[in-house]
């Protein structure tokens, strides 16, 4: 059994030629045959040789992760469990995918930082299967998760008469629980494709890789993973922030248009009060006018001044025709103020004007970061799991040095 290099070894360095000692001969990473009186070297050394140039940067950023993820997933999840106020349906849905953060932190960060320091898979069969069953589970949680939070967000915004019986907090818990279980059965393959494979002779040992002796399930195992967590939630994702974004900037418009529509319009009550003492005292309606209440009302009014006087009203009480003359005066007195404060402030925006402006602004914010939570969504899982489909195709190397091993430790 001959095999090029360690797919699991994150202590291999592109420095010096790769060589695994296989009984009497050994084969190097070019895939040459080396005689063992040619090459040999004590393997219980090799085992204490650790490259610190490239563990201690690799070691302080699963410490980080460690560190922020255990405080950070575990803070949410107890202010969510703790007060009553806080359970909202939002945050239920942040609470679940705390928790599949949290599972992924405390199973999965340790055992990696572990392999750093090990050419073999020192923690036997289970580990290495419930390990990448548990890593996947969590993945998949966290994506059906937040597909689910986009579905329920769509419901609420677009549909909202239907919300108030679809979204709701037994809802919730029901799609988390749904959640849960479906994401520990659609990870199974994990414990299939994932293999405890025995390596060497002179120094028997294990390593924890794919099934490479069966190259088609390698493929289709990639290839499921990839549409499961990335193309499938991505798609719905997409179509639905597009149409909360649309249906945002839809109202946004229609608020913007009624607002604008009744600031345009006049008051009834001052245009037949205009209208009354104009047509009691004889008075033109003032030339100043279209100014105040636009060019459609002022013809409106003058529209309703008679041509001719009835004889009744000219014999009115002199009381009565002076209380009418002023009250004209004054109407006529106070759009006059307005006209010459409106002429003043003409460069200033009424307050309605003000608020729809805040209304698009809003607006274009909510849409740029719908569209920012797509975007990051697809530049986090797309490296990963594209590398992933191109290794089991053979378009990468399955062993990785140089720079390389370095991206491959980064995904």
């Amino acid at each position: 059994m001959t095999m090029s290099a360690v797919n699991g070894d994150k202590r291999l360095t592109g420095h010096d030629p790769i060589f695994l000692l296989f009984g009497n001969s050994s084969v190097n990473d070019e895939g040459n045959t080396i005689a063992e009186d040619d090459y040999d070297y004590d393997i219980d050394s090799s085992f204490d040789n650790y490259d610190w140039a490239e563990l201690i940067p690799a070691v302080v950023v699963y410490s980080f992760v460690l560190l922020l993820g255990i405080s950070g997933n575990g803070l949410i999840i107890f202010t969510t469990a703790r007060y009553r106020r806080l359970k909202t349906i939002t945050n239920i849905f942040l609470a679940s995918l705390a928790s599949a953060d949290l599972l992924l932190v405390i199973v999965c960060v340790p055992v990696n930082v572990a392999k750093l320091f090990s050419f073999a898979w020192t923690f036997g069969v289970f580990l290495c299967k419930f390990v990448h069953y548990m890593q996947n589970v969590s993945a998949i949680c966290s994506v059906l998760t937040l597909t689910a939070m986009s579905i329920e967000r769509y419901y609420a915004i677009v549909h909202p008469m239907r919300a108030q019986y679809l979204c709701t907090l037994s809802q919730a818990r029901k799609v988390i629980t749904a959640t849960w279980i479906t994401s520990f059965v659609l990870a199974t393959p994990t414990l299939w494709i994932q293999v405890h494979l025995p390596v060497g002779v002179r120094k028997p040992a294990f390593w924890c890789v794919r099934d490479w002796d069966s190259p088609i399930s390698w493929q289709i195992y990639e290839l499921y993973m990839l549409v499961l967590v990335l193309v499938l939630p991505l798609s719905i994702m997409a179509v639905t922030y597009g149409a909360i974004g649309r249906e945002v900037w839809r109202v946004t418009y229609l608020r913007s248009s009624m607002t604008n529509d009744t600031n345009t319009e006049v008051v009834p009550a001052v245009a037949e009060v205009v209208a009354s003492s104009s047509a009691a005292t004889g008075n033109d309606i003032p030339s100043d006018l279209p100014d105040v209440v636009g060019p459609e009302t002022n013809q409106k009014l003058n529209g309703a001044v008679p041509e001719r006087i009835p004889i009744g009203r000219l014999t009115t009480a002199g009381s009565q025709r002076e209380a009418s003359t002023g009250k004209a005066n004054s109407v006529k007195g106070s759009m006059i103020r307005k006209n010459k404060r409106h002429s003043s402030s003409a460069n200033r925006l009424p307050p309605a004007s003000q608020r729809a402006q805040a209304d698009h602004k809003t607006a274009r914010q909510v849409v740029k970061m719908l569209v920012a939570v797509v975007i990051l969504f697809a530049v986090c899982w797309s490296p990963y799991l594209i590398d992933n489909v191109l290794t089991s195709f053979a378009f990468l190397p399955n062993t990785r040095t140089g720079p390389m091993k370095h991206m491959k430790m980064a995904l």
